[in-house]
């Protein structure tokens, strides 16, 4: 199921692509729409560049446009696509063109076409990622916020920090329809883990870059979802959301466990020259040893923050696990190979008086 359909089941895993509404008008119709298209172009375009240089790139996108041949992004028998289309030339021609990933749209003060404010970010060469365990239990917790409230507030941390991939776990079929309601959702492609979930909550991969190839890594009892990504310039980034094997007992078989996991994750991701792992790793560097990264990886946090303690499980800090035995871990991570990027900064989300989870979230950014 796409993310724009409104439906209270679980979304299918083998496709969580954006859908797109088609809108087939009768060849009048489009031929009519299409001539109004272009002599708009060509006024738009001639304040900025000049009528002579507009009107020829206009003449010659629109003869295109009626052409048999349709481009994979365009929509078939759409008057709005071809003027789009024709709009885009029109700035080019202008030596000023603004893209952006949901077409392009008016700003009166200078004539112009530009993208939307959340498109625009994209400008300056940077991808943030985002994790977070989002705390798959549906009760009332020690503040007596009902479980939809906490939800709520993680679906703030994205509203702030708008990050361009998310990795979620512990998501449940409720958890997953609560996020759907906010307005950032349909400006992502989902990957998830549903399908083959066999504990009830899953795993979720966001991603404002398109999407080329859906796929899983299968590994004792868990299903990772992972996606080749677009990063523009002819780059491709291969990201994986992880959710490795808890510490509870049998604790000995539980450790071995999570090291499979791991490396069966990092066998698949190696082949590839930028990728991105991220997620609850559940990973201790004193009881599992040295987290199994090959040569040209790095754990991120080390890498930008040195010794500073990282620590997203924190029984100290976080009031929801006041309770518990004392445990400061940094169990969620980003590993990394990035011949194309460097990283640029990683931070803690999630940390306020009342957070909204019982891990904290992760925010990396590279460039």
């Amino acid at each position: 199921m796409g993310n724009s359909e409104s439906s209270s089941r679980l979304p299918a895993g083998a496709d969580g692509r954006l859908g797109v509404v088609r809108r087939d008008n009768s060849e009048e119709e489009n031929d009519a729409t299409l001539s109004t298209s272009i002599e708009k172009a060509v006024k738009v375009g001639a304040k900025v560049a000049g009528t002579a240089l507009v009107a020829w790139g206009a003449w010659n996108l629109a003869a295109s446009s009626r052409s048999t041949e349709r481009p994979e992004d365009d929509r078939p028998g759409s008057a709005l696509g071809a003027a789009n289309t024709l709009l885009e030339g029109a700035c080019q021609a202008a030596g000023r063109i603004s893209r952006g990933g949901r077409g392009l749209i008016p700003n009166e003060d200078y004539f112009f076409y530009q993208p939307e404010i959340n498109d625009q970010k994209n400008a300056s060469g940077t991808i943030k990622f985002m994790t977070y365990n989002v705390w798959k239990q549906e009760v009332t917790d020690r503040f007596g916020r009902v479980w939809p409230e906490r939800i709520e507030a993680i679906g703030r941390l994205v509203e702030e920090h708008d990050p361009d991939v998310i990795f979620l776990q512990e998501v449940t079929p409720n958890i997953y329809q609560n996020f759907q309601r906010f307005n950032w959702w349909k400006y992502y492609e989902c990957w998830d883990s549903s399908e083959e979930a066999t504990g009830g909550d899953f795993l979720i991969v966001l991603s404002k870059l398109p999407i080329e190839s859906k796929s899983y890594i299968s590994t004792i009892g868990r299903e990772i979802p992972i996606c080749k990504l677009d990063a523009g310039s002819g780059r491709r980034l291969l990201v994986a959301n992880g959710h490795l094997k808890c510490h509870n007992s049998p604790a000995e078989i539980n450790r071995e466990i999570r090291k499979t996991q791991a490396k069966a994750v990092m066998d698949t991701l190696d082949n590839s020259s930028n990728a991105v792992f991220g997620g609850d790793m559940n990973w201790t560097e004193k009881k599992d040893g040295p987290f199994p990264l090959r040569e040209g990886w790095v754990d991120a946090w080390t890498c930008l923050k040195g010794s500073d303690d990282g620590w997203t499980y924190d029984t100290k800090s976080n009031e929801h696990l006041k309770d518990r035995r004392t445990l400061q871990e940094r169990l969620d991570r980003f590993v990394c190979k990035l011949s194309d990027f460097s990283l640029i900064d990683i931070e803690l989300i999630g940390t306020e008086a009342y957070p909204p989870s019982d891990h904290y979230g992760l925010l990396l950014t590279i460039c």
